[in-house]
């Protein structure tokens, strides 16, 4: 569990430090207004936090249940 725990946040990290759009729609707002752009981006940090936090305990709750064929064929098709 630990693993999976250290794995998605450095997963997280690399998205956020190696994706532009994500420096590209704060950095004019940080620019002018340091203060305003510190509480949106905490903001939008926290709000990406809790749904990946809600799924995921969704995902280990519904372990046993869950059909993984079924749903790797479902995501395959919905990508495609």
């Amino acid at each position: 569990m630990l693993i999976s725990i250290i794995t998605g946040v450095a997963a997280g990290a690399i998205h956020v430090v190696g994706h532009a759009d994500h420096f590209v729609v704060m950095a004019p707002l940080a620019i002018r207004h340091p203060r305003i752009a510190f509480r949106n981006g905490l903001a939008w940090g926290v709000g990406h936090s809790a749904g990946v936090l809600l799924l995921s305990t969704l995902a280990i709750l519904l372990k046993d249940l869950a059909h993984i064929e079924r749903m790797s064929s479902f995501a395959e098709f919905s990508v495609g």
